[in-house]
């Protein structure tokens, strides 16, 4: 679990009560939690949170794209753009400020919890501060979830220490070098046309789909593992790549059958 301090910026109680309870589960801290564009601002020089969960749907004069817009002025936070409506945020793409990504309400837990490692990682990666463990807190490498990049036609792009090991391999070098000779469905999934089903269901929206697969581990066994991924597209609509995160349920499975 990453070690953050998050503001949150709702302007529902009920959902904010919701979604409070959601991040203290996974054990995040929160500085504050605003409803307002103006209280955001202060609460953001006030707390100096880690990240910030923003709803879109502020009351005026400032709604979230322009709070956010405002505090990118003077700092650099990674944030969470959260919407009933996600042609709404398609319309303010152009707008959207510094490194962020948005989840579509309702949200779960499990959503909330993978876009922040997702967020976050990107931040750092973005900004230079995967470079500098002492300020990053090493999170690329202590997030307990395999994070990847891939192509739609089964290549890696890039992929975290977490990943490389849950497959059997010491380095993300190695697994991409040994994958990319083929392609992921190839040289991983047990049944390759699996993949090509789930991909025709992902590339239809963005957003985050769930699923329990099996693969190969190098040593030739069989593993479970629980696979959350979702295209990322252009204003075109065209899939540029498929990001997501893998978490091996072998263990878990074996203990559900005895």
């Amino acid at each position: 679990m990453l070690e953050l301090t998050i503001l949150m910026v709702e302007p529902d109680a009920a959902e904010a009560k919701d979604i409070k309870l959601s991040l203290e589960s996974l054990g995040y801290k929160i500085s504050e939690i605003v409803a307002t564009g103006e209280d955001a601002i202060n609460a953001v020089y006030r707390t100096n949170p880690d990240l910030i969960l923003m709803d879109v749907d502020l009351k005026v004069p400032l709604d979230g794209v322009e709070t956010a817009k405002m505090i990118d002025r003077s700092l650099n936070i990674p944030i969470i753009y959260l919407t009933e409506n996600l042609e709404q945020i398609k319309s303010e793409m152009d707008n959207l400020t510094g490194q962020y990504t948005c989840l579509i309400k309702p949200i779960t837990t499990i959503e909330l919890d993978h876009c922040i490692e997702y967020v976050v990682f990107k931040y750092a990666r973005e900004t230079g501060l995967i470079n500098d463990l002492a300020n990053f807190k090493n999170i690329f490498d202590k997030t307990p979830l395999g994070i990847f990049h891939s192509t739609v036609d089964g290549k890696l792009l890039r992929v975290n220490t977490e990943y490389a090991k849950i497959f059997g391999y010491s380095s993300t070098e190695e697994i991409i070098t040994d994958v990319n000779k083929s392609t992921v469905q190839d040289r991983l999934y047990i049944e390759p046309e699996i993949r090509k089903e789930l991909i025709e269901e992902v590339v239809n929206d963005e957003e985050w789909h769930t699923y329990k697969n099996q693969y190969y581990h190098r040593d030739g066994n069989i593993i479970d593992v629980e696979l959350t991924f979702r295209a990322i597209k252009n204003h075109n609509n065209k899939v540029l790549y498929l990001e997501g995160f893998i978490n091996d349920i072998s263990e878990k499975r074996k203990q559900k059958l005895f």
